[in-house]
């Protein structure tokens, strides 16, 4: 019987020594992870800075949680955006969004947009805000631009052949080039500080009823 009580005594010391081996790994489900390791599992994030601009995509279903980030996997997911009137005031992270063809972001505090990296985008209404600069170079198949009360004191549209829709009513250019734009039918730049629209030859006989111009502005095929 002692022999016994001395045998069960030494297996339950191993047991003991085995189970607090301090090499072991600790145990942790995914919920213990924390949302931060997604980068040590290699997921590819971006960076959303601006709170109103991530919780509108959290609102849309796009992102779960308010944490300065969204899988970039994702925003490459998303054709579409609407985020009027969201108090949005940088939209950096967009450039993400590869495959985004239509985006509204209307009424908000914008005083830049860069979306030279949205090379897929056909719509883009940005409507009152404080936008100064934009650049479309890359946009070769943007069809529409909503760009009414803005600051936009220069834009490039040579190259955006298939442009249909140009409002760029109450800015501040002092120059407009459409002679590239001959599918442009929608075409309003009342409210400019210049005086001349540079047209082709084919629209200067035949300028569009959707165009609307300032009285005292004139189209030709040079201007000054």
């Amino acid at each position: 019987m002692k022999k016994r009580l001395i045998y069960l005594l030494l297996i339950a010391l191993m047991g003991w020594s085995c189970s607090s081996d301090s090499n072991d790994p600790p145990i942790m489900n995914d919920d213990d992870q924390g949302g931060s390791n997604d980068d040590d599992q290699g997921i590819e994030l971006t960076a959303i800075p601006d709170e109103a601009f991530e919780q509108a995509l959290i609102d849309l279903g796009f992102d779960d949680v308010l944490d300065g980030s969204i899988r970039t996997a994702s925003a490459q997911n998303i054709l579409e955006l609407v985020l009027n009137e969201k108090g949005i005031a940088d939209l950096t992270g967009i450039q993400d969004f590869t495959n985004l063809e239509n985006l509204w972001v209307q009424d908000n505090e914008l005083t830049a947009i860069d979306v030279t990296q949205n090379s897929n985008l056909k719509f883009l209404f940005f409507d009152q805000n404080q936008i100064s600069e934009l650049d479309v170079s890359n946009l070769a198949v943007l069809e529409k631009i909503g760009a009414i009360d803005n600051s936009l004191t220069e834009l490039t549209v040579s190259n955006n052949p298939v442009l249909n829709l140009l409002n760029l009513t109450n800015n501040a250019l002092d120059a407009i080039d459409v002679s590239a734009n001959n599918e442009l039918f929608q075409f309003n730049i009342v409210g400019n500080p210049l005086t001349c629209i540079k047209v082709n030859s084919n629209q200067l006989a035949d300028i569009p009823d959707g165009w609307e111009k300032d009285p005292e502005d004139e189209y030709a095929i040079k201007c000054q």
